[in-house]
């Protein structure tokens, strides 16, 4: 009982990060879910794809009806996205826990670095609006989210708040949109190569996400975009902090 309760309490965070910020649930779910129930951070990666995969597939059929998705942007990142998460996710059943680990620290943190200090942080492919920045971009997004267990759009809300490729009321639904597309091969590749998903854990958390992103989605394009950078770096900085202490338990 007290295990489906703090789902239920992970599956909030979810909703809320998700509908606000446009985070895929895995900044929520993978550092929290091996704490909760002992799961391998492989087992954890698998589980969090799928709920990061249903929940922001509602969150985009909800944004698509408000006409907050711009599709060509999306579609274009989405190509090179899915291509690389698909490599990268089979790579992950390869690679040592500490080292993946590690590897989701130092994304978590370069993010972070991203969302303070804005475009001085980025590479110059995420500065120009065009097709082949846009597949490059999605080319990095998808590999980042096949080796953390976390949507490509996580990757992309700090960059999309620092560019000029969309408006503050479009960073959720864009991050949402590709957060769908990259968990959903990331998934299918790791249960492919072996990955167990814990389809209980992730119904529990996703239910909850639902009903909190149900509320939150009509209230995210009222958020200003000095507040959306204010909440998206604290939240990285506890999501850093988190994945450390993780990582030190794991090594001791």
């Amino acid at each position: 009982m007290i295990e489906i309760f703090e789902y239920v309490l992970v599956g909030v965070g979810v909703g809320v990060v998700s509908s606000y910020l446009g985070f895929g649930g895995g900044t929520i779910i993978v550092p929290f879910l091996p704490l909760i129930s002992g799961y391998d951070i492989k087992t954890t990666l698998a589980t969090s794809l799928v709920v990061v995969c249903m929940n922001a597939t509602m969150n985009t059929v909800t944004f698509s009806k408000q006409r907050l998705v711009p599709w060509k942007l999306v579609s274009n990142i989405a190509l090179g996205a899915g291509l690389a998460s698909l490599g990268s996710s089979f790579l992950t059943s390869q690679l040592p826990v500490i080292f993946l680990k590690s590897l989701a620290i130092l994304m978590f943190l370069f993010l972070m670095l991203v969302s303070y200090f804005g475009v001085k942080m980025l590479p110059k492919v995420f500065l120009s609006a065009n097709f082949r920045n846009h597949v490059a971009a999605g080319m990095v997004l998808g590999t980042a989210s096949g080796l953390s267990g976390v949507g490509g759009g996580t990757f992309l809300v700090p960059v999309l708040a620092a560019s000029a490729w969309v408006t503050t009321s479009q960073v959720s639904p864009v991050g949402n949109a590709l957060n769908m597309i990259s968990a959903f091969v990331g998934a299918t590749t790791m249960f492919l190569s072996g990955s167990h998903v814990q389809w209980g854990a992730a119904l529990g958390i996703f239910s909850a996400a639902f009903l909190t992103s149900f509320v939150a989605n009509q209230k995210q394009h009222l958020m200003s975009a000095d507040q959306r950078k204010k909440y998206v770096t604290a939240f990285l900085a506890i999501v850093v902090l988190i994945q450390i202490v993780d990582a030190a338990r794991l090594h001791g």
